[in-house]
């Protein structure tokens, strides 16, 4: 059986947001209420389930690896699969550093950079923005650009796909 790392099964775009009806969280079980260890008013909230997303779904609980830069160290793509990963997680600030959203771009969006035909995610890289802001700018590097970037919220938007 061949994979295809570069085609998305449920007809989303390469390097697109899906459309936001796409998204949605079916509950597929949840804990009795009768058990100990109940949350707020007494209600369970643990729950497995699947997060349908345009690139494909999710049955929770998740593996979920994380390429900080869009890559995961000595792991192929297809070997994440076989590991149970069906989704990826990378850091939006690490990715604004380095490749650098031209390169996202000009590879297709996040998951043709990273040779993944799955769901991915970014965080915000908020906590990273924060403390690159705080360091000294020995490197030559804008901080005031950085933190401008993720301030109006592009560091995620603008990366992810």
């Amino acid at each position: 059986m061949t994979i295809s790392l570069l085609e998305h099964p449920l007809g989303a775009q390469p390097g697109q947001p899906g459309a936001r009806s796409a998204f949605h969280f079916e509950t597929i079980t949840r804990l009795p209420s009768t058990a100990s260890g109940l949350g707020r008013d007494g209600a369970r909230y643990g729950r497995t389930g699947i997060i349908h997303t345009p690139h494909g779904d999710i049955r929770t609980p998740a593996f979920v690896p994380v390429g900080t830069q869009a890559a995961m160290k000595a792991v192929l793509p297809e070997q994440m699969k076989d590991l149970g990963a069906q989704c990826l997680l990378a850091n939006a600030f690490h990715l604004f550093e380095r490749p650098g959203e031209d390169v996202l771009d000009a590879a297709g969006g996040l998951a043709r950079f990273m040779n993944w035909d799955g769901p991915t995610f970014t965080d915000s890289g908020g906590f990273q923005a924060g403390r690159r802001l705080q360091e000294d700018a020995g490197d030559g590097r804008d901080r005031h650009e950085v933190g401008r970037h993720h301030r109006q919220g592009q560091g995620a938007h603008g990366l992810g796909g």
